[in-house]
């Protein structure tokens, strides 16, 4: 949007909402051709990060505490997971929803199936489709559909006291 201070605001809304169309009809098309052996799932982004994590699970140990908490360490750091609480002490797992290495280190026992389901759903094809299925962004009406008050009030500068 550089260079565009010569045009009339309502042209620079108009461009930007031509913009945020495309994009939430590419989103739209994107998540209607989700395929895969996930199909139905978790988005690709989802898959993505998981699958990096479980990479990073490699390594750490896992001592059992009590019921669904964990110890994880690896390397020199340790760190707790409460599996029944969607819970790492190194925040990851709450913050994005996705299972952390440590977490994934605590379910190895579980299959690839049901770690899958421990992320949050709004992570999920569901509901990533069901968020771009119109596919329309809300119009601006053109100028000559506007509102324009019938009062007009003028705003006077604050006042400077010396």
């Amino acid at each position: 949007m550089r260079n565009r201070h010569e045009l009339q605001i309502t042209t620079i809304i108009q461009m930007i909402h031509d913009f945020m169309q495309g994009v939430y009809c590419q989103r739209a098309a994107f998540g209607f051709n989700f395929t895969g052996e996930f199909h139905g799932l978790l988005t690709p982004y989802a898959l993505k990060v998981l699958q990096k994590r479980f990479i990073n699970s490699d390594g750490c140990r896992v001592r059992h505490i009590v019921d669904d908490r964990y110890e994880v360490s690896k390397y020199l750091t340790t760190k707790s997971v409460q599996l029944d609480r969607d819970i790492c002490t190194c925040g990851k797992w709450q913050n994005c929803g996705i299972p952390c290495h440590h977490a994934i280190a605590s379910l190895q026992r579980l299959e690839i199936e049901e770690i899958q389901l421990m992320v949050n759903y709004k992570l999920t094809t569901a509901v990533y489709r069901n968020a771009y299925q119109t596919e329309i962004v809300n119009p601006i009406p053109n100028l000559m559909h506007w509102e324009i008050p019938v009062e007009s009030v003028s705003i006077l500068p604050p006042r400077q006291f010396t």
